[in-house]
């Protein structure tokens, strides 16, 4: 599965979930690279999705620039999809068990992240 901008995607749910929580430095508090890279993840998160037992990214780069979300985000997303998905590809080989999670069943609990991120870090919006 690709991103639109060409690259293989994937990303599993949890993992995204896991980057926009874990975000914040030492003393709990976000500092700017981070608060970029988690309001672009709470973006993001809404074009994930479970194709094929692949994750893809459902919107381009260019898409998710003008939605706010800087280029590298987008492209860091796009990596850690890409990886994976591989790891995804190697346990299948294996014949691992694992169980796959469509994103867009969780939109309800991206939403809730996403409302208290914008409590936590802009309570004036």
């Amino acid at each position: 599965m690709r991103c639109k901008n060409g690259s293989v995607a994937c990303l599993i749910g949890v993992l995204l979930v896991c980057v926009v929580f874990c975000a914040c430095n030492n003393n709990g508090s976000a500092d700017s690279a981070s608060d970029i890279r988690k309001r672009d993840n709470l973006t993001l998160v809404k074009y994930l999705k479970l194709v094929d037992e692949q994750y893809v990214l459902d919107i381009s780069e260019e898409d998710a620039i003008k939605l706010g979300v800087s280029k590298e985000s987008y492209r860091s997303a796009c990596e850690d999809i890409v990886r994976e998905n591989a790891n995804i590809l190697k346990i299948k080989e294996e014949g691992g068990n694992y169980s796959l999670e469509d994103p867009q069943e969780h939109m309800e609990d991206y939403k809730r992240a996403e409302e208290e991120y914008l409590k936590e870090f802009h309570d004036d919006l």
